[in-house]
């Protein structure tokens, strides 16, 4: 991994390393990911079925799929973090 980030657990005070590979492969793989990269293999497979996907975010830096539906004519919110 290119990048490595480490969460420390505010109640049990334990250190928690979490590589970030952004390789949908890797993701499934380990089962590991931040918001970010599962949006990115979310996003990955909707493509994949021929439908429109897209990144929306907030200010927590919370990433998130959108999948356009042409029966709504709207973007549809779809957190595969949720």
């Amino acid at each position: 991994a290119a990048r490595v980030e480490v969460y420390n657990c505010p109640l049990c005070k334990r250190f928690t390393r979490f590589p970030r590979f952004n390789d949908p492969g890797k993701l499934l793989e380990t089962r590991r990911g931040r918001c970010g990269e599962w949006a990115n293999c979310f996003g990955l497979l909707l493509r994949s079925l021929g439908k429109e996907a897209r990144w929306a975010r907030d200010w927590t830096d919370h990433v998130w799929t959108e999948v356009y539906s042409d029966k709504l004519g709207r973007w549809v919110h779809c957190d595969p973090c949720e």
